[in-house]
């Protein structure tokens, strides 16, 4: 029974895969089975020491996970909070999340205590980062009282100067792959760009570490009517802002959420952003693959993925990615 993690990351389509995908093959994690079972397994990943898969309490939850699947089938878990960090929190100061180093630790250690029971195996997708930056402070604009786009460049210019801030090292895709490589095996890690999710090679490389030849063989070039996803983006270069977030007391929250499961009207309280929307400059997308074009020069020869004319190289756009699953979904 081999143990399969998606750990997304968010920002690729994952809403959309964990909604239209993952239930046609019994994954289980985000939106499928036991919330309670799903946010004990992340504060496992987010808080605990990696050694806490050799103690009781570890070993208690590896049989849990267990016992969701027959032992000839393989367990397929995706949640993107596994691997998280807070890029754009309501505060400014350097976050110290200690990714990626934190999940290759845990993944290291949890390989170690599954392997009686079969291999530990680790899949992602990721997005060029001055998009997946845009994207990401967009979704987050919701939790952000002063989201603008001075305030979007001020964050991203944190990101990128200040000294043992996290948050740059999460976007780090080279050494993510690396770690993780380096404690499961080549063979045991899936590494594939967003921009490229309707890829024939795609899609036969995830059915064969799944183990399911139909994933992805139904339509990915536009999600179905109903289907969950996060849709932000109004052009190529911008992103539209989302109303603010009130407070909420305790009690109005619980009523609201009361009314939403009885199927009644339930509106939280917002107030509309201050702009209404943030572009991704020229100048300052340009800066960011600077910043990591290192990284990413490390991801390509890692994954075997070229990421030429993906928006991932200094001195190239993300014109054709535009015409790729990004600019299709609008994410």
């Amino acid at each position: 029974m081999d143990c399969i993690f998606h750990i997304g990351l968010g920002k690729t389509a994952t809403t959309y895969l964990q909604s239209e995908h993952f239930p046609r093959i019994g994954a289980l994690g985000k939106r499928q089975g036991s919330r309670r079972f799903r946010r004990a397994l992340r504060d496992v990943f987010l808080h605990e020491d990696p050694g806490y898969w050799l103690t009781q309490g570890g070993q208690s939850m590896i049989k849990r996970l267990a016992a969701r699947k027959s032992p000839e089938e393989p367990i397929i878990y995706t949640d993107e909070a596994l691997y998280r960090a807070p890029v754009f929190p309501r505060e400014t100061p350097p976050v110290r999340t200690e990714q990626p180093e934190r999940l290759v630790a845990h993944m290291e250690a949890f390989s170690n205590a599954w392997s009686s029971r079969g291999h530990t195996k680790v899949f992602f997708f990721t997005r060029n980062q001055p998009e997946w930056l845009a994207s990401a402070y967009a979704q987050s604009s919701q939790f952000l009282p002063e989201a603008s786009q001075a305030d979007f460049e001020k964050r991203v210019d944190d990101i990128l100067t200040a000294a043992g801030d996290q948050r740059q090292r999460y976007l780090d895709f080279g050494r993510l792959l690396e770690g993780l490589q380096d404690v499961l095996g080549q063979g045991a890690v899936l590494a594939m760009p967003y921009e490229r999710m309707t890829d024939a090679r795609i899609r036969a490389d995830l059915q064969q570490l799944l183990g399911c030849e139909g994933f992805l063989s139904e339509n990915t070039e536009t999600p179905p009517a109903g289907a969950q996803c996060n849709v932000r983006r109004s052009r190529p270069d911008r992103w539209n802002l989302s109303p603010y977030k009130l407070p909420e007391g305790r009690r109005a929250h619980k009523w609201r959420k009361l009314k939403e499961r009885l199927g009644l009207p339930a509106q939280a309280p917002t107030r509309p952003a201050a702009e209404k929307d943030i572009q991704l400059t020229a100048a300052l997308a340009e800066r960011i693959r600077e910043a990591f074009e290192p990284s990413n020069r490390l991801f390509a020869e890692r994954s075997g993925w070229s990421l030429d004319h993906l928006g991932y190289w200094p001195g190239e756009s993300s014109a054709k990615s535009q015409e790729g699953e990004a600019g299709r979904r609008g994410a």
